[in-house]
């Protein structure tokens, strides 16, 4: 989703539907602002209280303006606040923990995401938030190969800042990398 920007603090999306991600024989949807997921389902990445195979579509939530599914976890952004689900070995869900989570949680007390990529074939995910006029890209999870962009190979459980650009446009996870649009 584009997301287009009202005012310095405002933001508002020109279309109610993300580009529909679905990786790994699961899916994920936003139609209308309302949530549904279905597929496999081996560690919660449904977000539907269960680890139960879905053949089809289970509302999740109201209100979602993205979604991204990837390596068995699955991210939202409901009304600028972020949630995951599913597996967390490497924190990937980025809530500041490693248990796995089979019905949504929120992912810190900010407000102002607006974009979220899980990785397709790696345990990282990398979130994009607008505040105050800036554009930030943030990383969390498996970082082996660096993907995560902080210049080491830590994982990490709670979403981290990467580098210091504040004008960052939209981000993908690969399998064990990223790729990013800036305006810089």
């Amino acid at each position: 989703m584009v997301p287009f920007f009202c005012s310095e603090n405002e933001m508002s999306y020109v279309a109610p539907l993300k580009d529909i991600s679905a990786r790994s024989k699961k899916g994920a949807a936003a139609t209308f602002f309302n949530l549904y997921t279905w597929g496999g389902n081996y560690y919660g990445e449904l977000g539907d209280g269960t680890a139960t195979l879905r053949n089809s579509p289970v509302f999740i939530t109201s209100d979602v303006g993205t979604v991204s599914a990837g390596f068995y976890s699955s991210h939202f952004i409901k009304n600028g606040q972020l949630y995951g689900m599913g597996i967390n070995y490497l924190g990937q869900l980025g809530d500041g923990t490693t248990a796995d989570k089979s019905s949504p949680v929120q992912i810190g007390s900010q407000t102002y995401w607006y974009d979220v990529s899980n990785a397709l074939d790696s345990p990282h995910a990398l979130f994009l938030s607008f505040e105050s006029g800036q554009t930030k890209l943030w990383s969390v999870g498996g970082n082996a190969s660096g993907e995560l962009g902080h210049g080491d190979t830590v994982s990490r459980s709670s979403p981290t800042q990467v580098g210091t650009a504040i004008d960052w446009i939209v981000v993908d996870g690969g399998g064990n990398h990223t790729l990013a649009l800036s305006n810089a």
